[in-house]
């Protein structure tokens, strides 16, 4: 117990982090790069025509386009409306889909200081949506078009329907949390359905980050699927605005949703948007398959910063999909084979075994000069594996796919004589995979795909504060009363000890945050924030959304605040306190300021000073700092030279 600073603070912070994902965490509930995935090599999925063989018509196809998070405002010099409207008017025109997506945060919603880094208040915006609008007006009347809103569209709304609902108050907006449109094709009936994730009532920013997936969202969802039962459907897409580990699920966690009315209907994959490419990490988005092989779900990253949307095609019942930016030519899909890693579905690689051509979408900027010669190449595992002239549209390569029918192999395809290759992924037909051990920084990577597209963040942040604040009762506890602490808490007796428990318990039971118009149009003035929950009167709304804050003070306020005073019993010496002491207030301070500032931008200085967790923190740390930093307070037990007893010289 000597050695506090080795011993027991990393294994607080590690068991405290550890603990929660290995509980809530995704890694149980995805494929990862060691299993086969039976289902995309099951013959059960193919028709007829797939298992006679197939791939040299040019029919069947359905295409899609997904935009996600348009964030439409007037504080970027018309950035994010120029985007958009390059992908109305130079990238739908071209693709011809057969449908638009766009999944959530339309507008962007939030009033930006003018003094940096205070902030951020969010209020609904009516020149917002009317820009929305105005630039959507005519694509949406020329094909079929659905828009789901995202937690921007629902900053500081109050109730559904209320007076400040500006979604709802649009005449293109769907007042069901579910909504569906049918593609009708002569080869089959393709569904996108769509599901509303937002709060019922619309609190402000930073407490509207999560989604909540209700029983009744999950009933009406099911009850639209099975209402529409009397007709075959070729193949179904779900769309929503949040991934499936950022929705609070009633009851329990329901790991991969899709699966719960995967038994109803052939839902091909869950489509989402909002953690745009979680801070340029993951350029691609996030991207899961179910470990059963069975449930895709991708995370497309925004068109606001990242300037990207997804094409997403049914080549013969069979899904493909790409993530492209805006604005870079040749627009390039390869449908037949699919990739390998985490985006393989039912039946996919015993169809691309059965298949005579490898079958690729191209589409050219067109207003460019087309290319004297065009061409399109393909290479696999290196080696030319057949070229086309390279036509807008679909093009066909013949290939002999029993020569790669087992083991993993890399295909790339070349355009125009572009040394550079336009697409380039892995693919196998026998459904196994290999991890991406291209580099230490791609490794990585995956594995944080892997876990933020499954973990249940929800419960996580629930128990990392529980964990936080007990762990710090205990310690104070421990410390407080074992003998071999118990010489070293002079100053602690005189009022810091008692201060930091007393506190301590009422952040476990009593309020972090008091919030004035935390939601709109509910008669109750304040709103009280703690781990018990949000409550704004009488009514509780979701507290998931408060969490990322709490989670945050916890970790790197409280834990570093009770952290420092432990370790200043221990070292009395001025230069072992400025090293193994001074690190933990500074990250305390930077972190409350951060706070301060941040809740007093969006609600006003008065809201910060007066919410428990912000300003009386401060005051506890100065106090708790100014009475421990005192190397004159040292008990009888410490031995002249300001070491304690047993503390070894260095």
């Amino acid at each position: 117990m000597e050695n506090l600073w080795l011993r027991w603070l990393p294994t607080f912070y590690v068991s405290g982090f550890v603990l929660p994902f290995l509980i809530y965490g995704g890694q149980k509930d995805v494929r990862w790069w060691s299993s086969t995935n039976k289902f995309a090599t099951d013959d059960k999925f193919l028709d007829a025509e797939t298992v006679n063989g197939w791939g040299d018509d040019d029919g069947k196809l359905v295409t899609i386009i997904q935009i996600s998070d348009t964030h439409m405002n007037f504080f970027d010099g018309g950035i994010a409306a120029e985007k958009f409207d390059f992908c109305l008017k130079n990238v739908i025109p071209v693709a011809k889909p057969d449908a638009v997506v766009v999944t959530g945060d339309l507008t962007n919603s939030k009033h930006y200081n003018t003094i940096r880094y205070l902030g951020k208040f969010s209020e609904q915006r009516p020149e917002e949506w009317e820009l929305y609008t105005n630039l959507t007006r005519d694509t949406r009347a020329s094909l079929p078009w659905i828009e789901i809103p995202g937690n921007h569209d629902n900053f500081g709304n109050g109730e559904r329907n209320g007076p400040g609902d500006f979604y709802h108050r649009q005449s293109w907006a769907s007042p069901k949390r579910v909504s569906s449109i049918n593609i009708r094709k002569p080869f089959g009936i393709y569904r996108l359905l769509t599901i509303d994730a937002t709060l019922e009532m619309g609190p402000h920013r930073p407490f509207n980050f999560f989604g909540h997936a209700t029983e009744d969202l999950i009933r009406e969802l099911r009850d639209v699927i099975t209402g529409h039962s009397d007709f075959p459907v070729a193949a179904t897409l779900l769309f929503g605005h949040f991934p499936s580990s950022t929705m609070l699920f009633d009851n329990s966690r329901r790991r991969g949703f899709i699966q719960s009315v995967q038994d109803l209907t052939n839902i091909s994959a869950y489509m989402s948007g909002h953690l745009h490419s979680v801070f340029n990490l993951l350029p691609n988005g996030l991207r899961c398959l179910s470990r059963d092989g069975r449930s895709l779900e991708l995370e497309t990253p925004d068109l606001w910063t990242s300037s990207t949307f997804r094409m997403i095609v049914f080549d013969h019942n069979r899904l493909a999909e790409r993530v492209h930016k805006i604005g870079q030519w040749p627009i390039v899909l390869v449908t037949n084979p699919t990739p390998a890693l985490a985006t393989s579905v039912p039946g996919s690689a015993a169809a691309a075994a059965r298949s005579s051509h490898i079958r690729v979408l191209l589409y050219r900027d067109p207003e460019s000069i087309r290319p004297a010669k065009t061409d399109l190449k393909i290479e696999i595992d290196g080696q030319v594996a057949g070229r086309t002239e390279g036509v807008e549209g679909l093009n066909l390569v013949a290939w002999e796919p029993d020569a790669y029918s087992s083991g993993v192999h890399k295909l790339e395809v070349f355009v125009d004589g572009a040394d550079e290759a336009c697409v380039s992924f892995d693919f196998s037909l026998d459904g196994s995979s290999r991890f991406p051990w291209f580099s230490l920084l791609s490794t990585a990577l995956y594995v944080v795909e892997i876990l933020l597209s499954r973990t249940d963040f929800p419960r996580l942040l629930e128990m990392l504060i529980l964990l936080g604040v007990c762990g710090c009762i205990v310690i104070l506890v421990y410390t407080r009363y074992s003998p071999a602490y118990a010489a070293r808490w002079p100053a602690l007796r005189r009022g810091v000890w008692w201060s930091l428990f007393i506190y301590l318990g009422w952040l476990l039971l009593g309020w972090f945050y008091v919030i004035p118009g935390l939601v709109p149009g509910i008669q109750a003035r304040y709103a009280f924030v703690g781990i018990q929950g949000t409550w704004v009167g009488d009514q509780k709304i979701s507290s998931s959304d408060a969490n990322i804050s709490l989670a945050l003070f916890v970790w790197f306020t409280l834990v570093p605040m009770v952290a420092a005073c432990v370790i200043s019993t221990r070292y009395q010496s001025i230069g072992k306190r400025i090293l193994f002491v001074a690190p933990f207030w500074v990250v305390f301070f930077t972190r409350i300021v951060g706070a301060i500032l941040d809740l007093s931008g969006a609600y006003g200085i008065t809201v910060a000073l007066l919410s428990p967790c912000l300003a009386p923190t401060a005051c506890l740390g100065v106090y708790s700092m100014g009475t421990l930093w005192n190397p004159a307070d040292v008990s009888k037990s410490f031995r002249p030279g300001g070491e304690a007893k047993g503390e070894k010289t260095t």
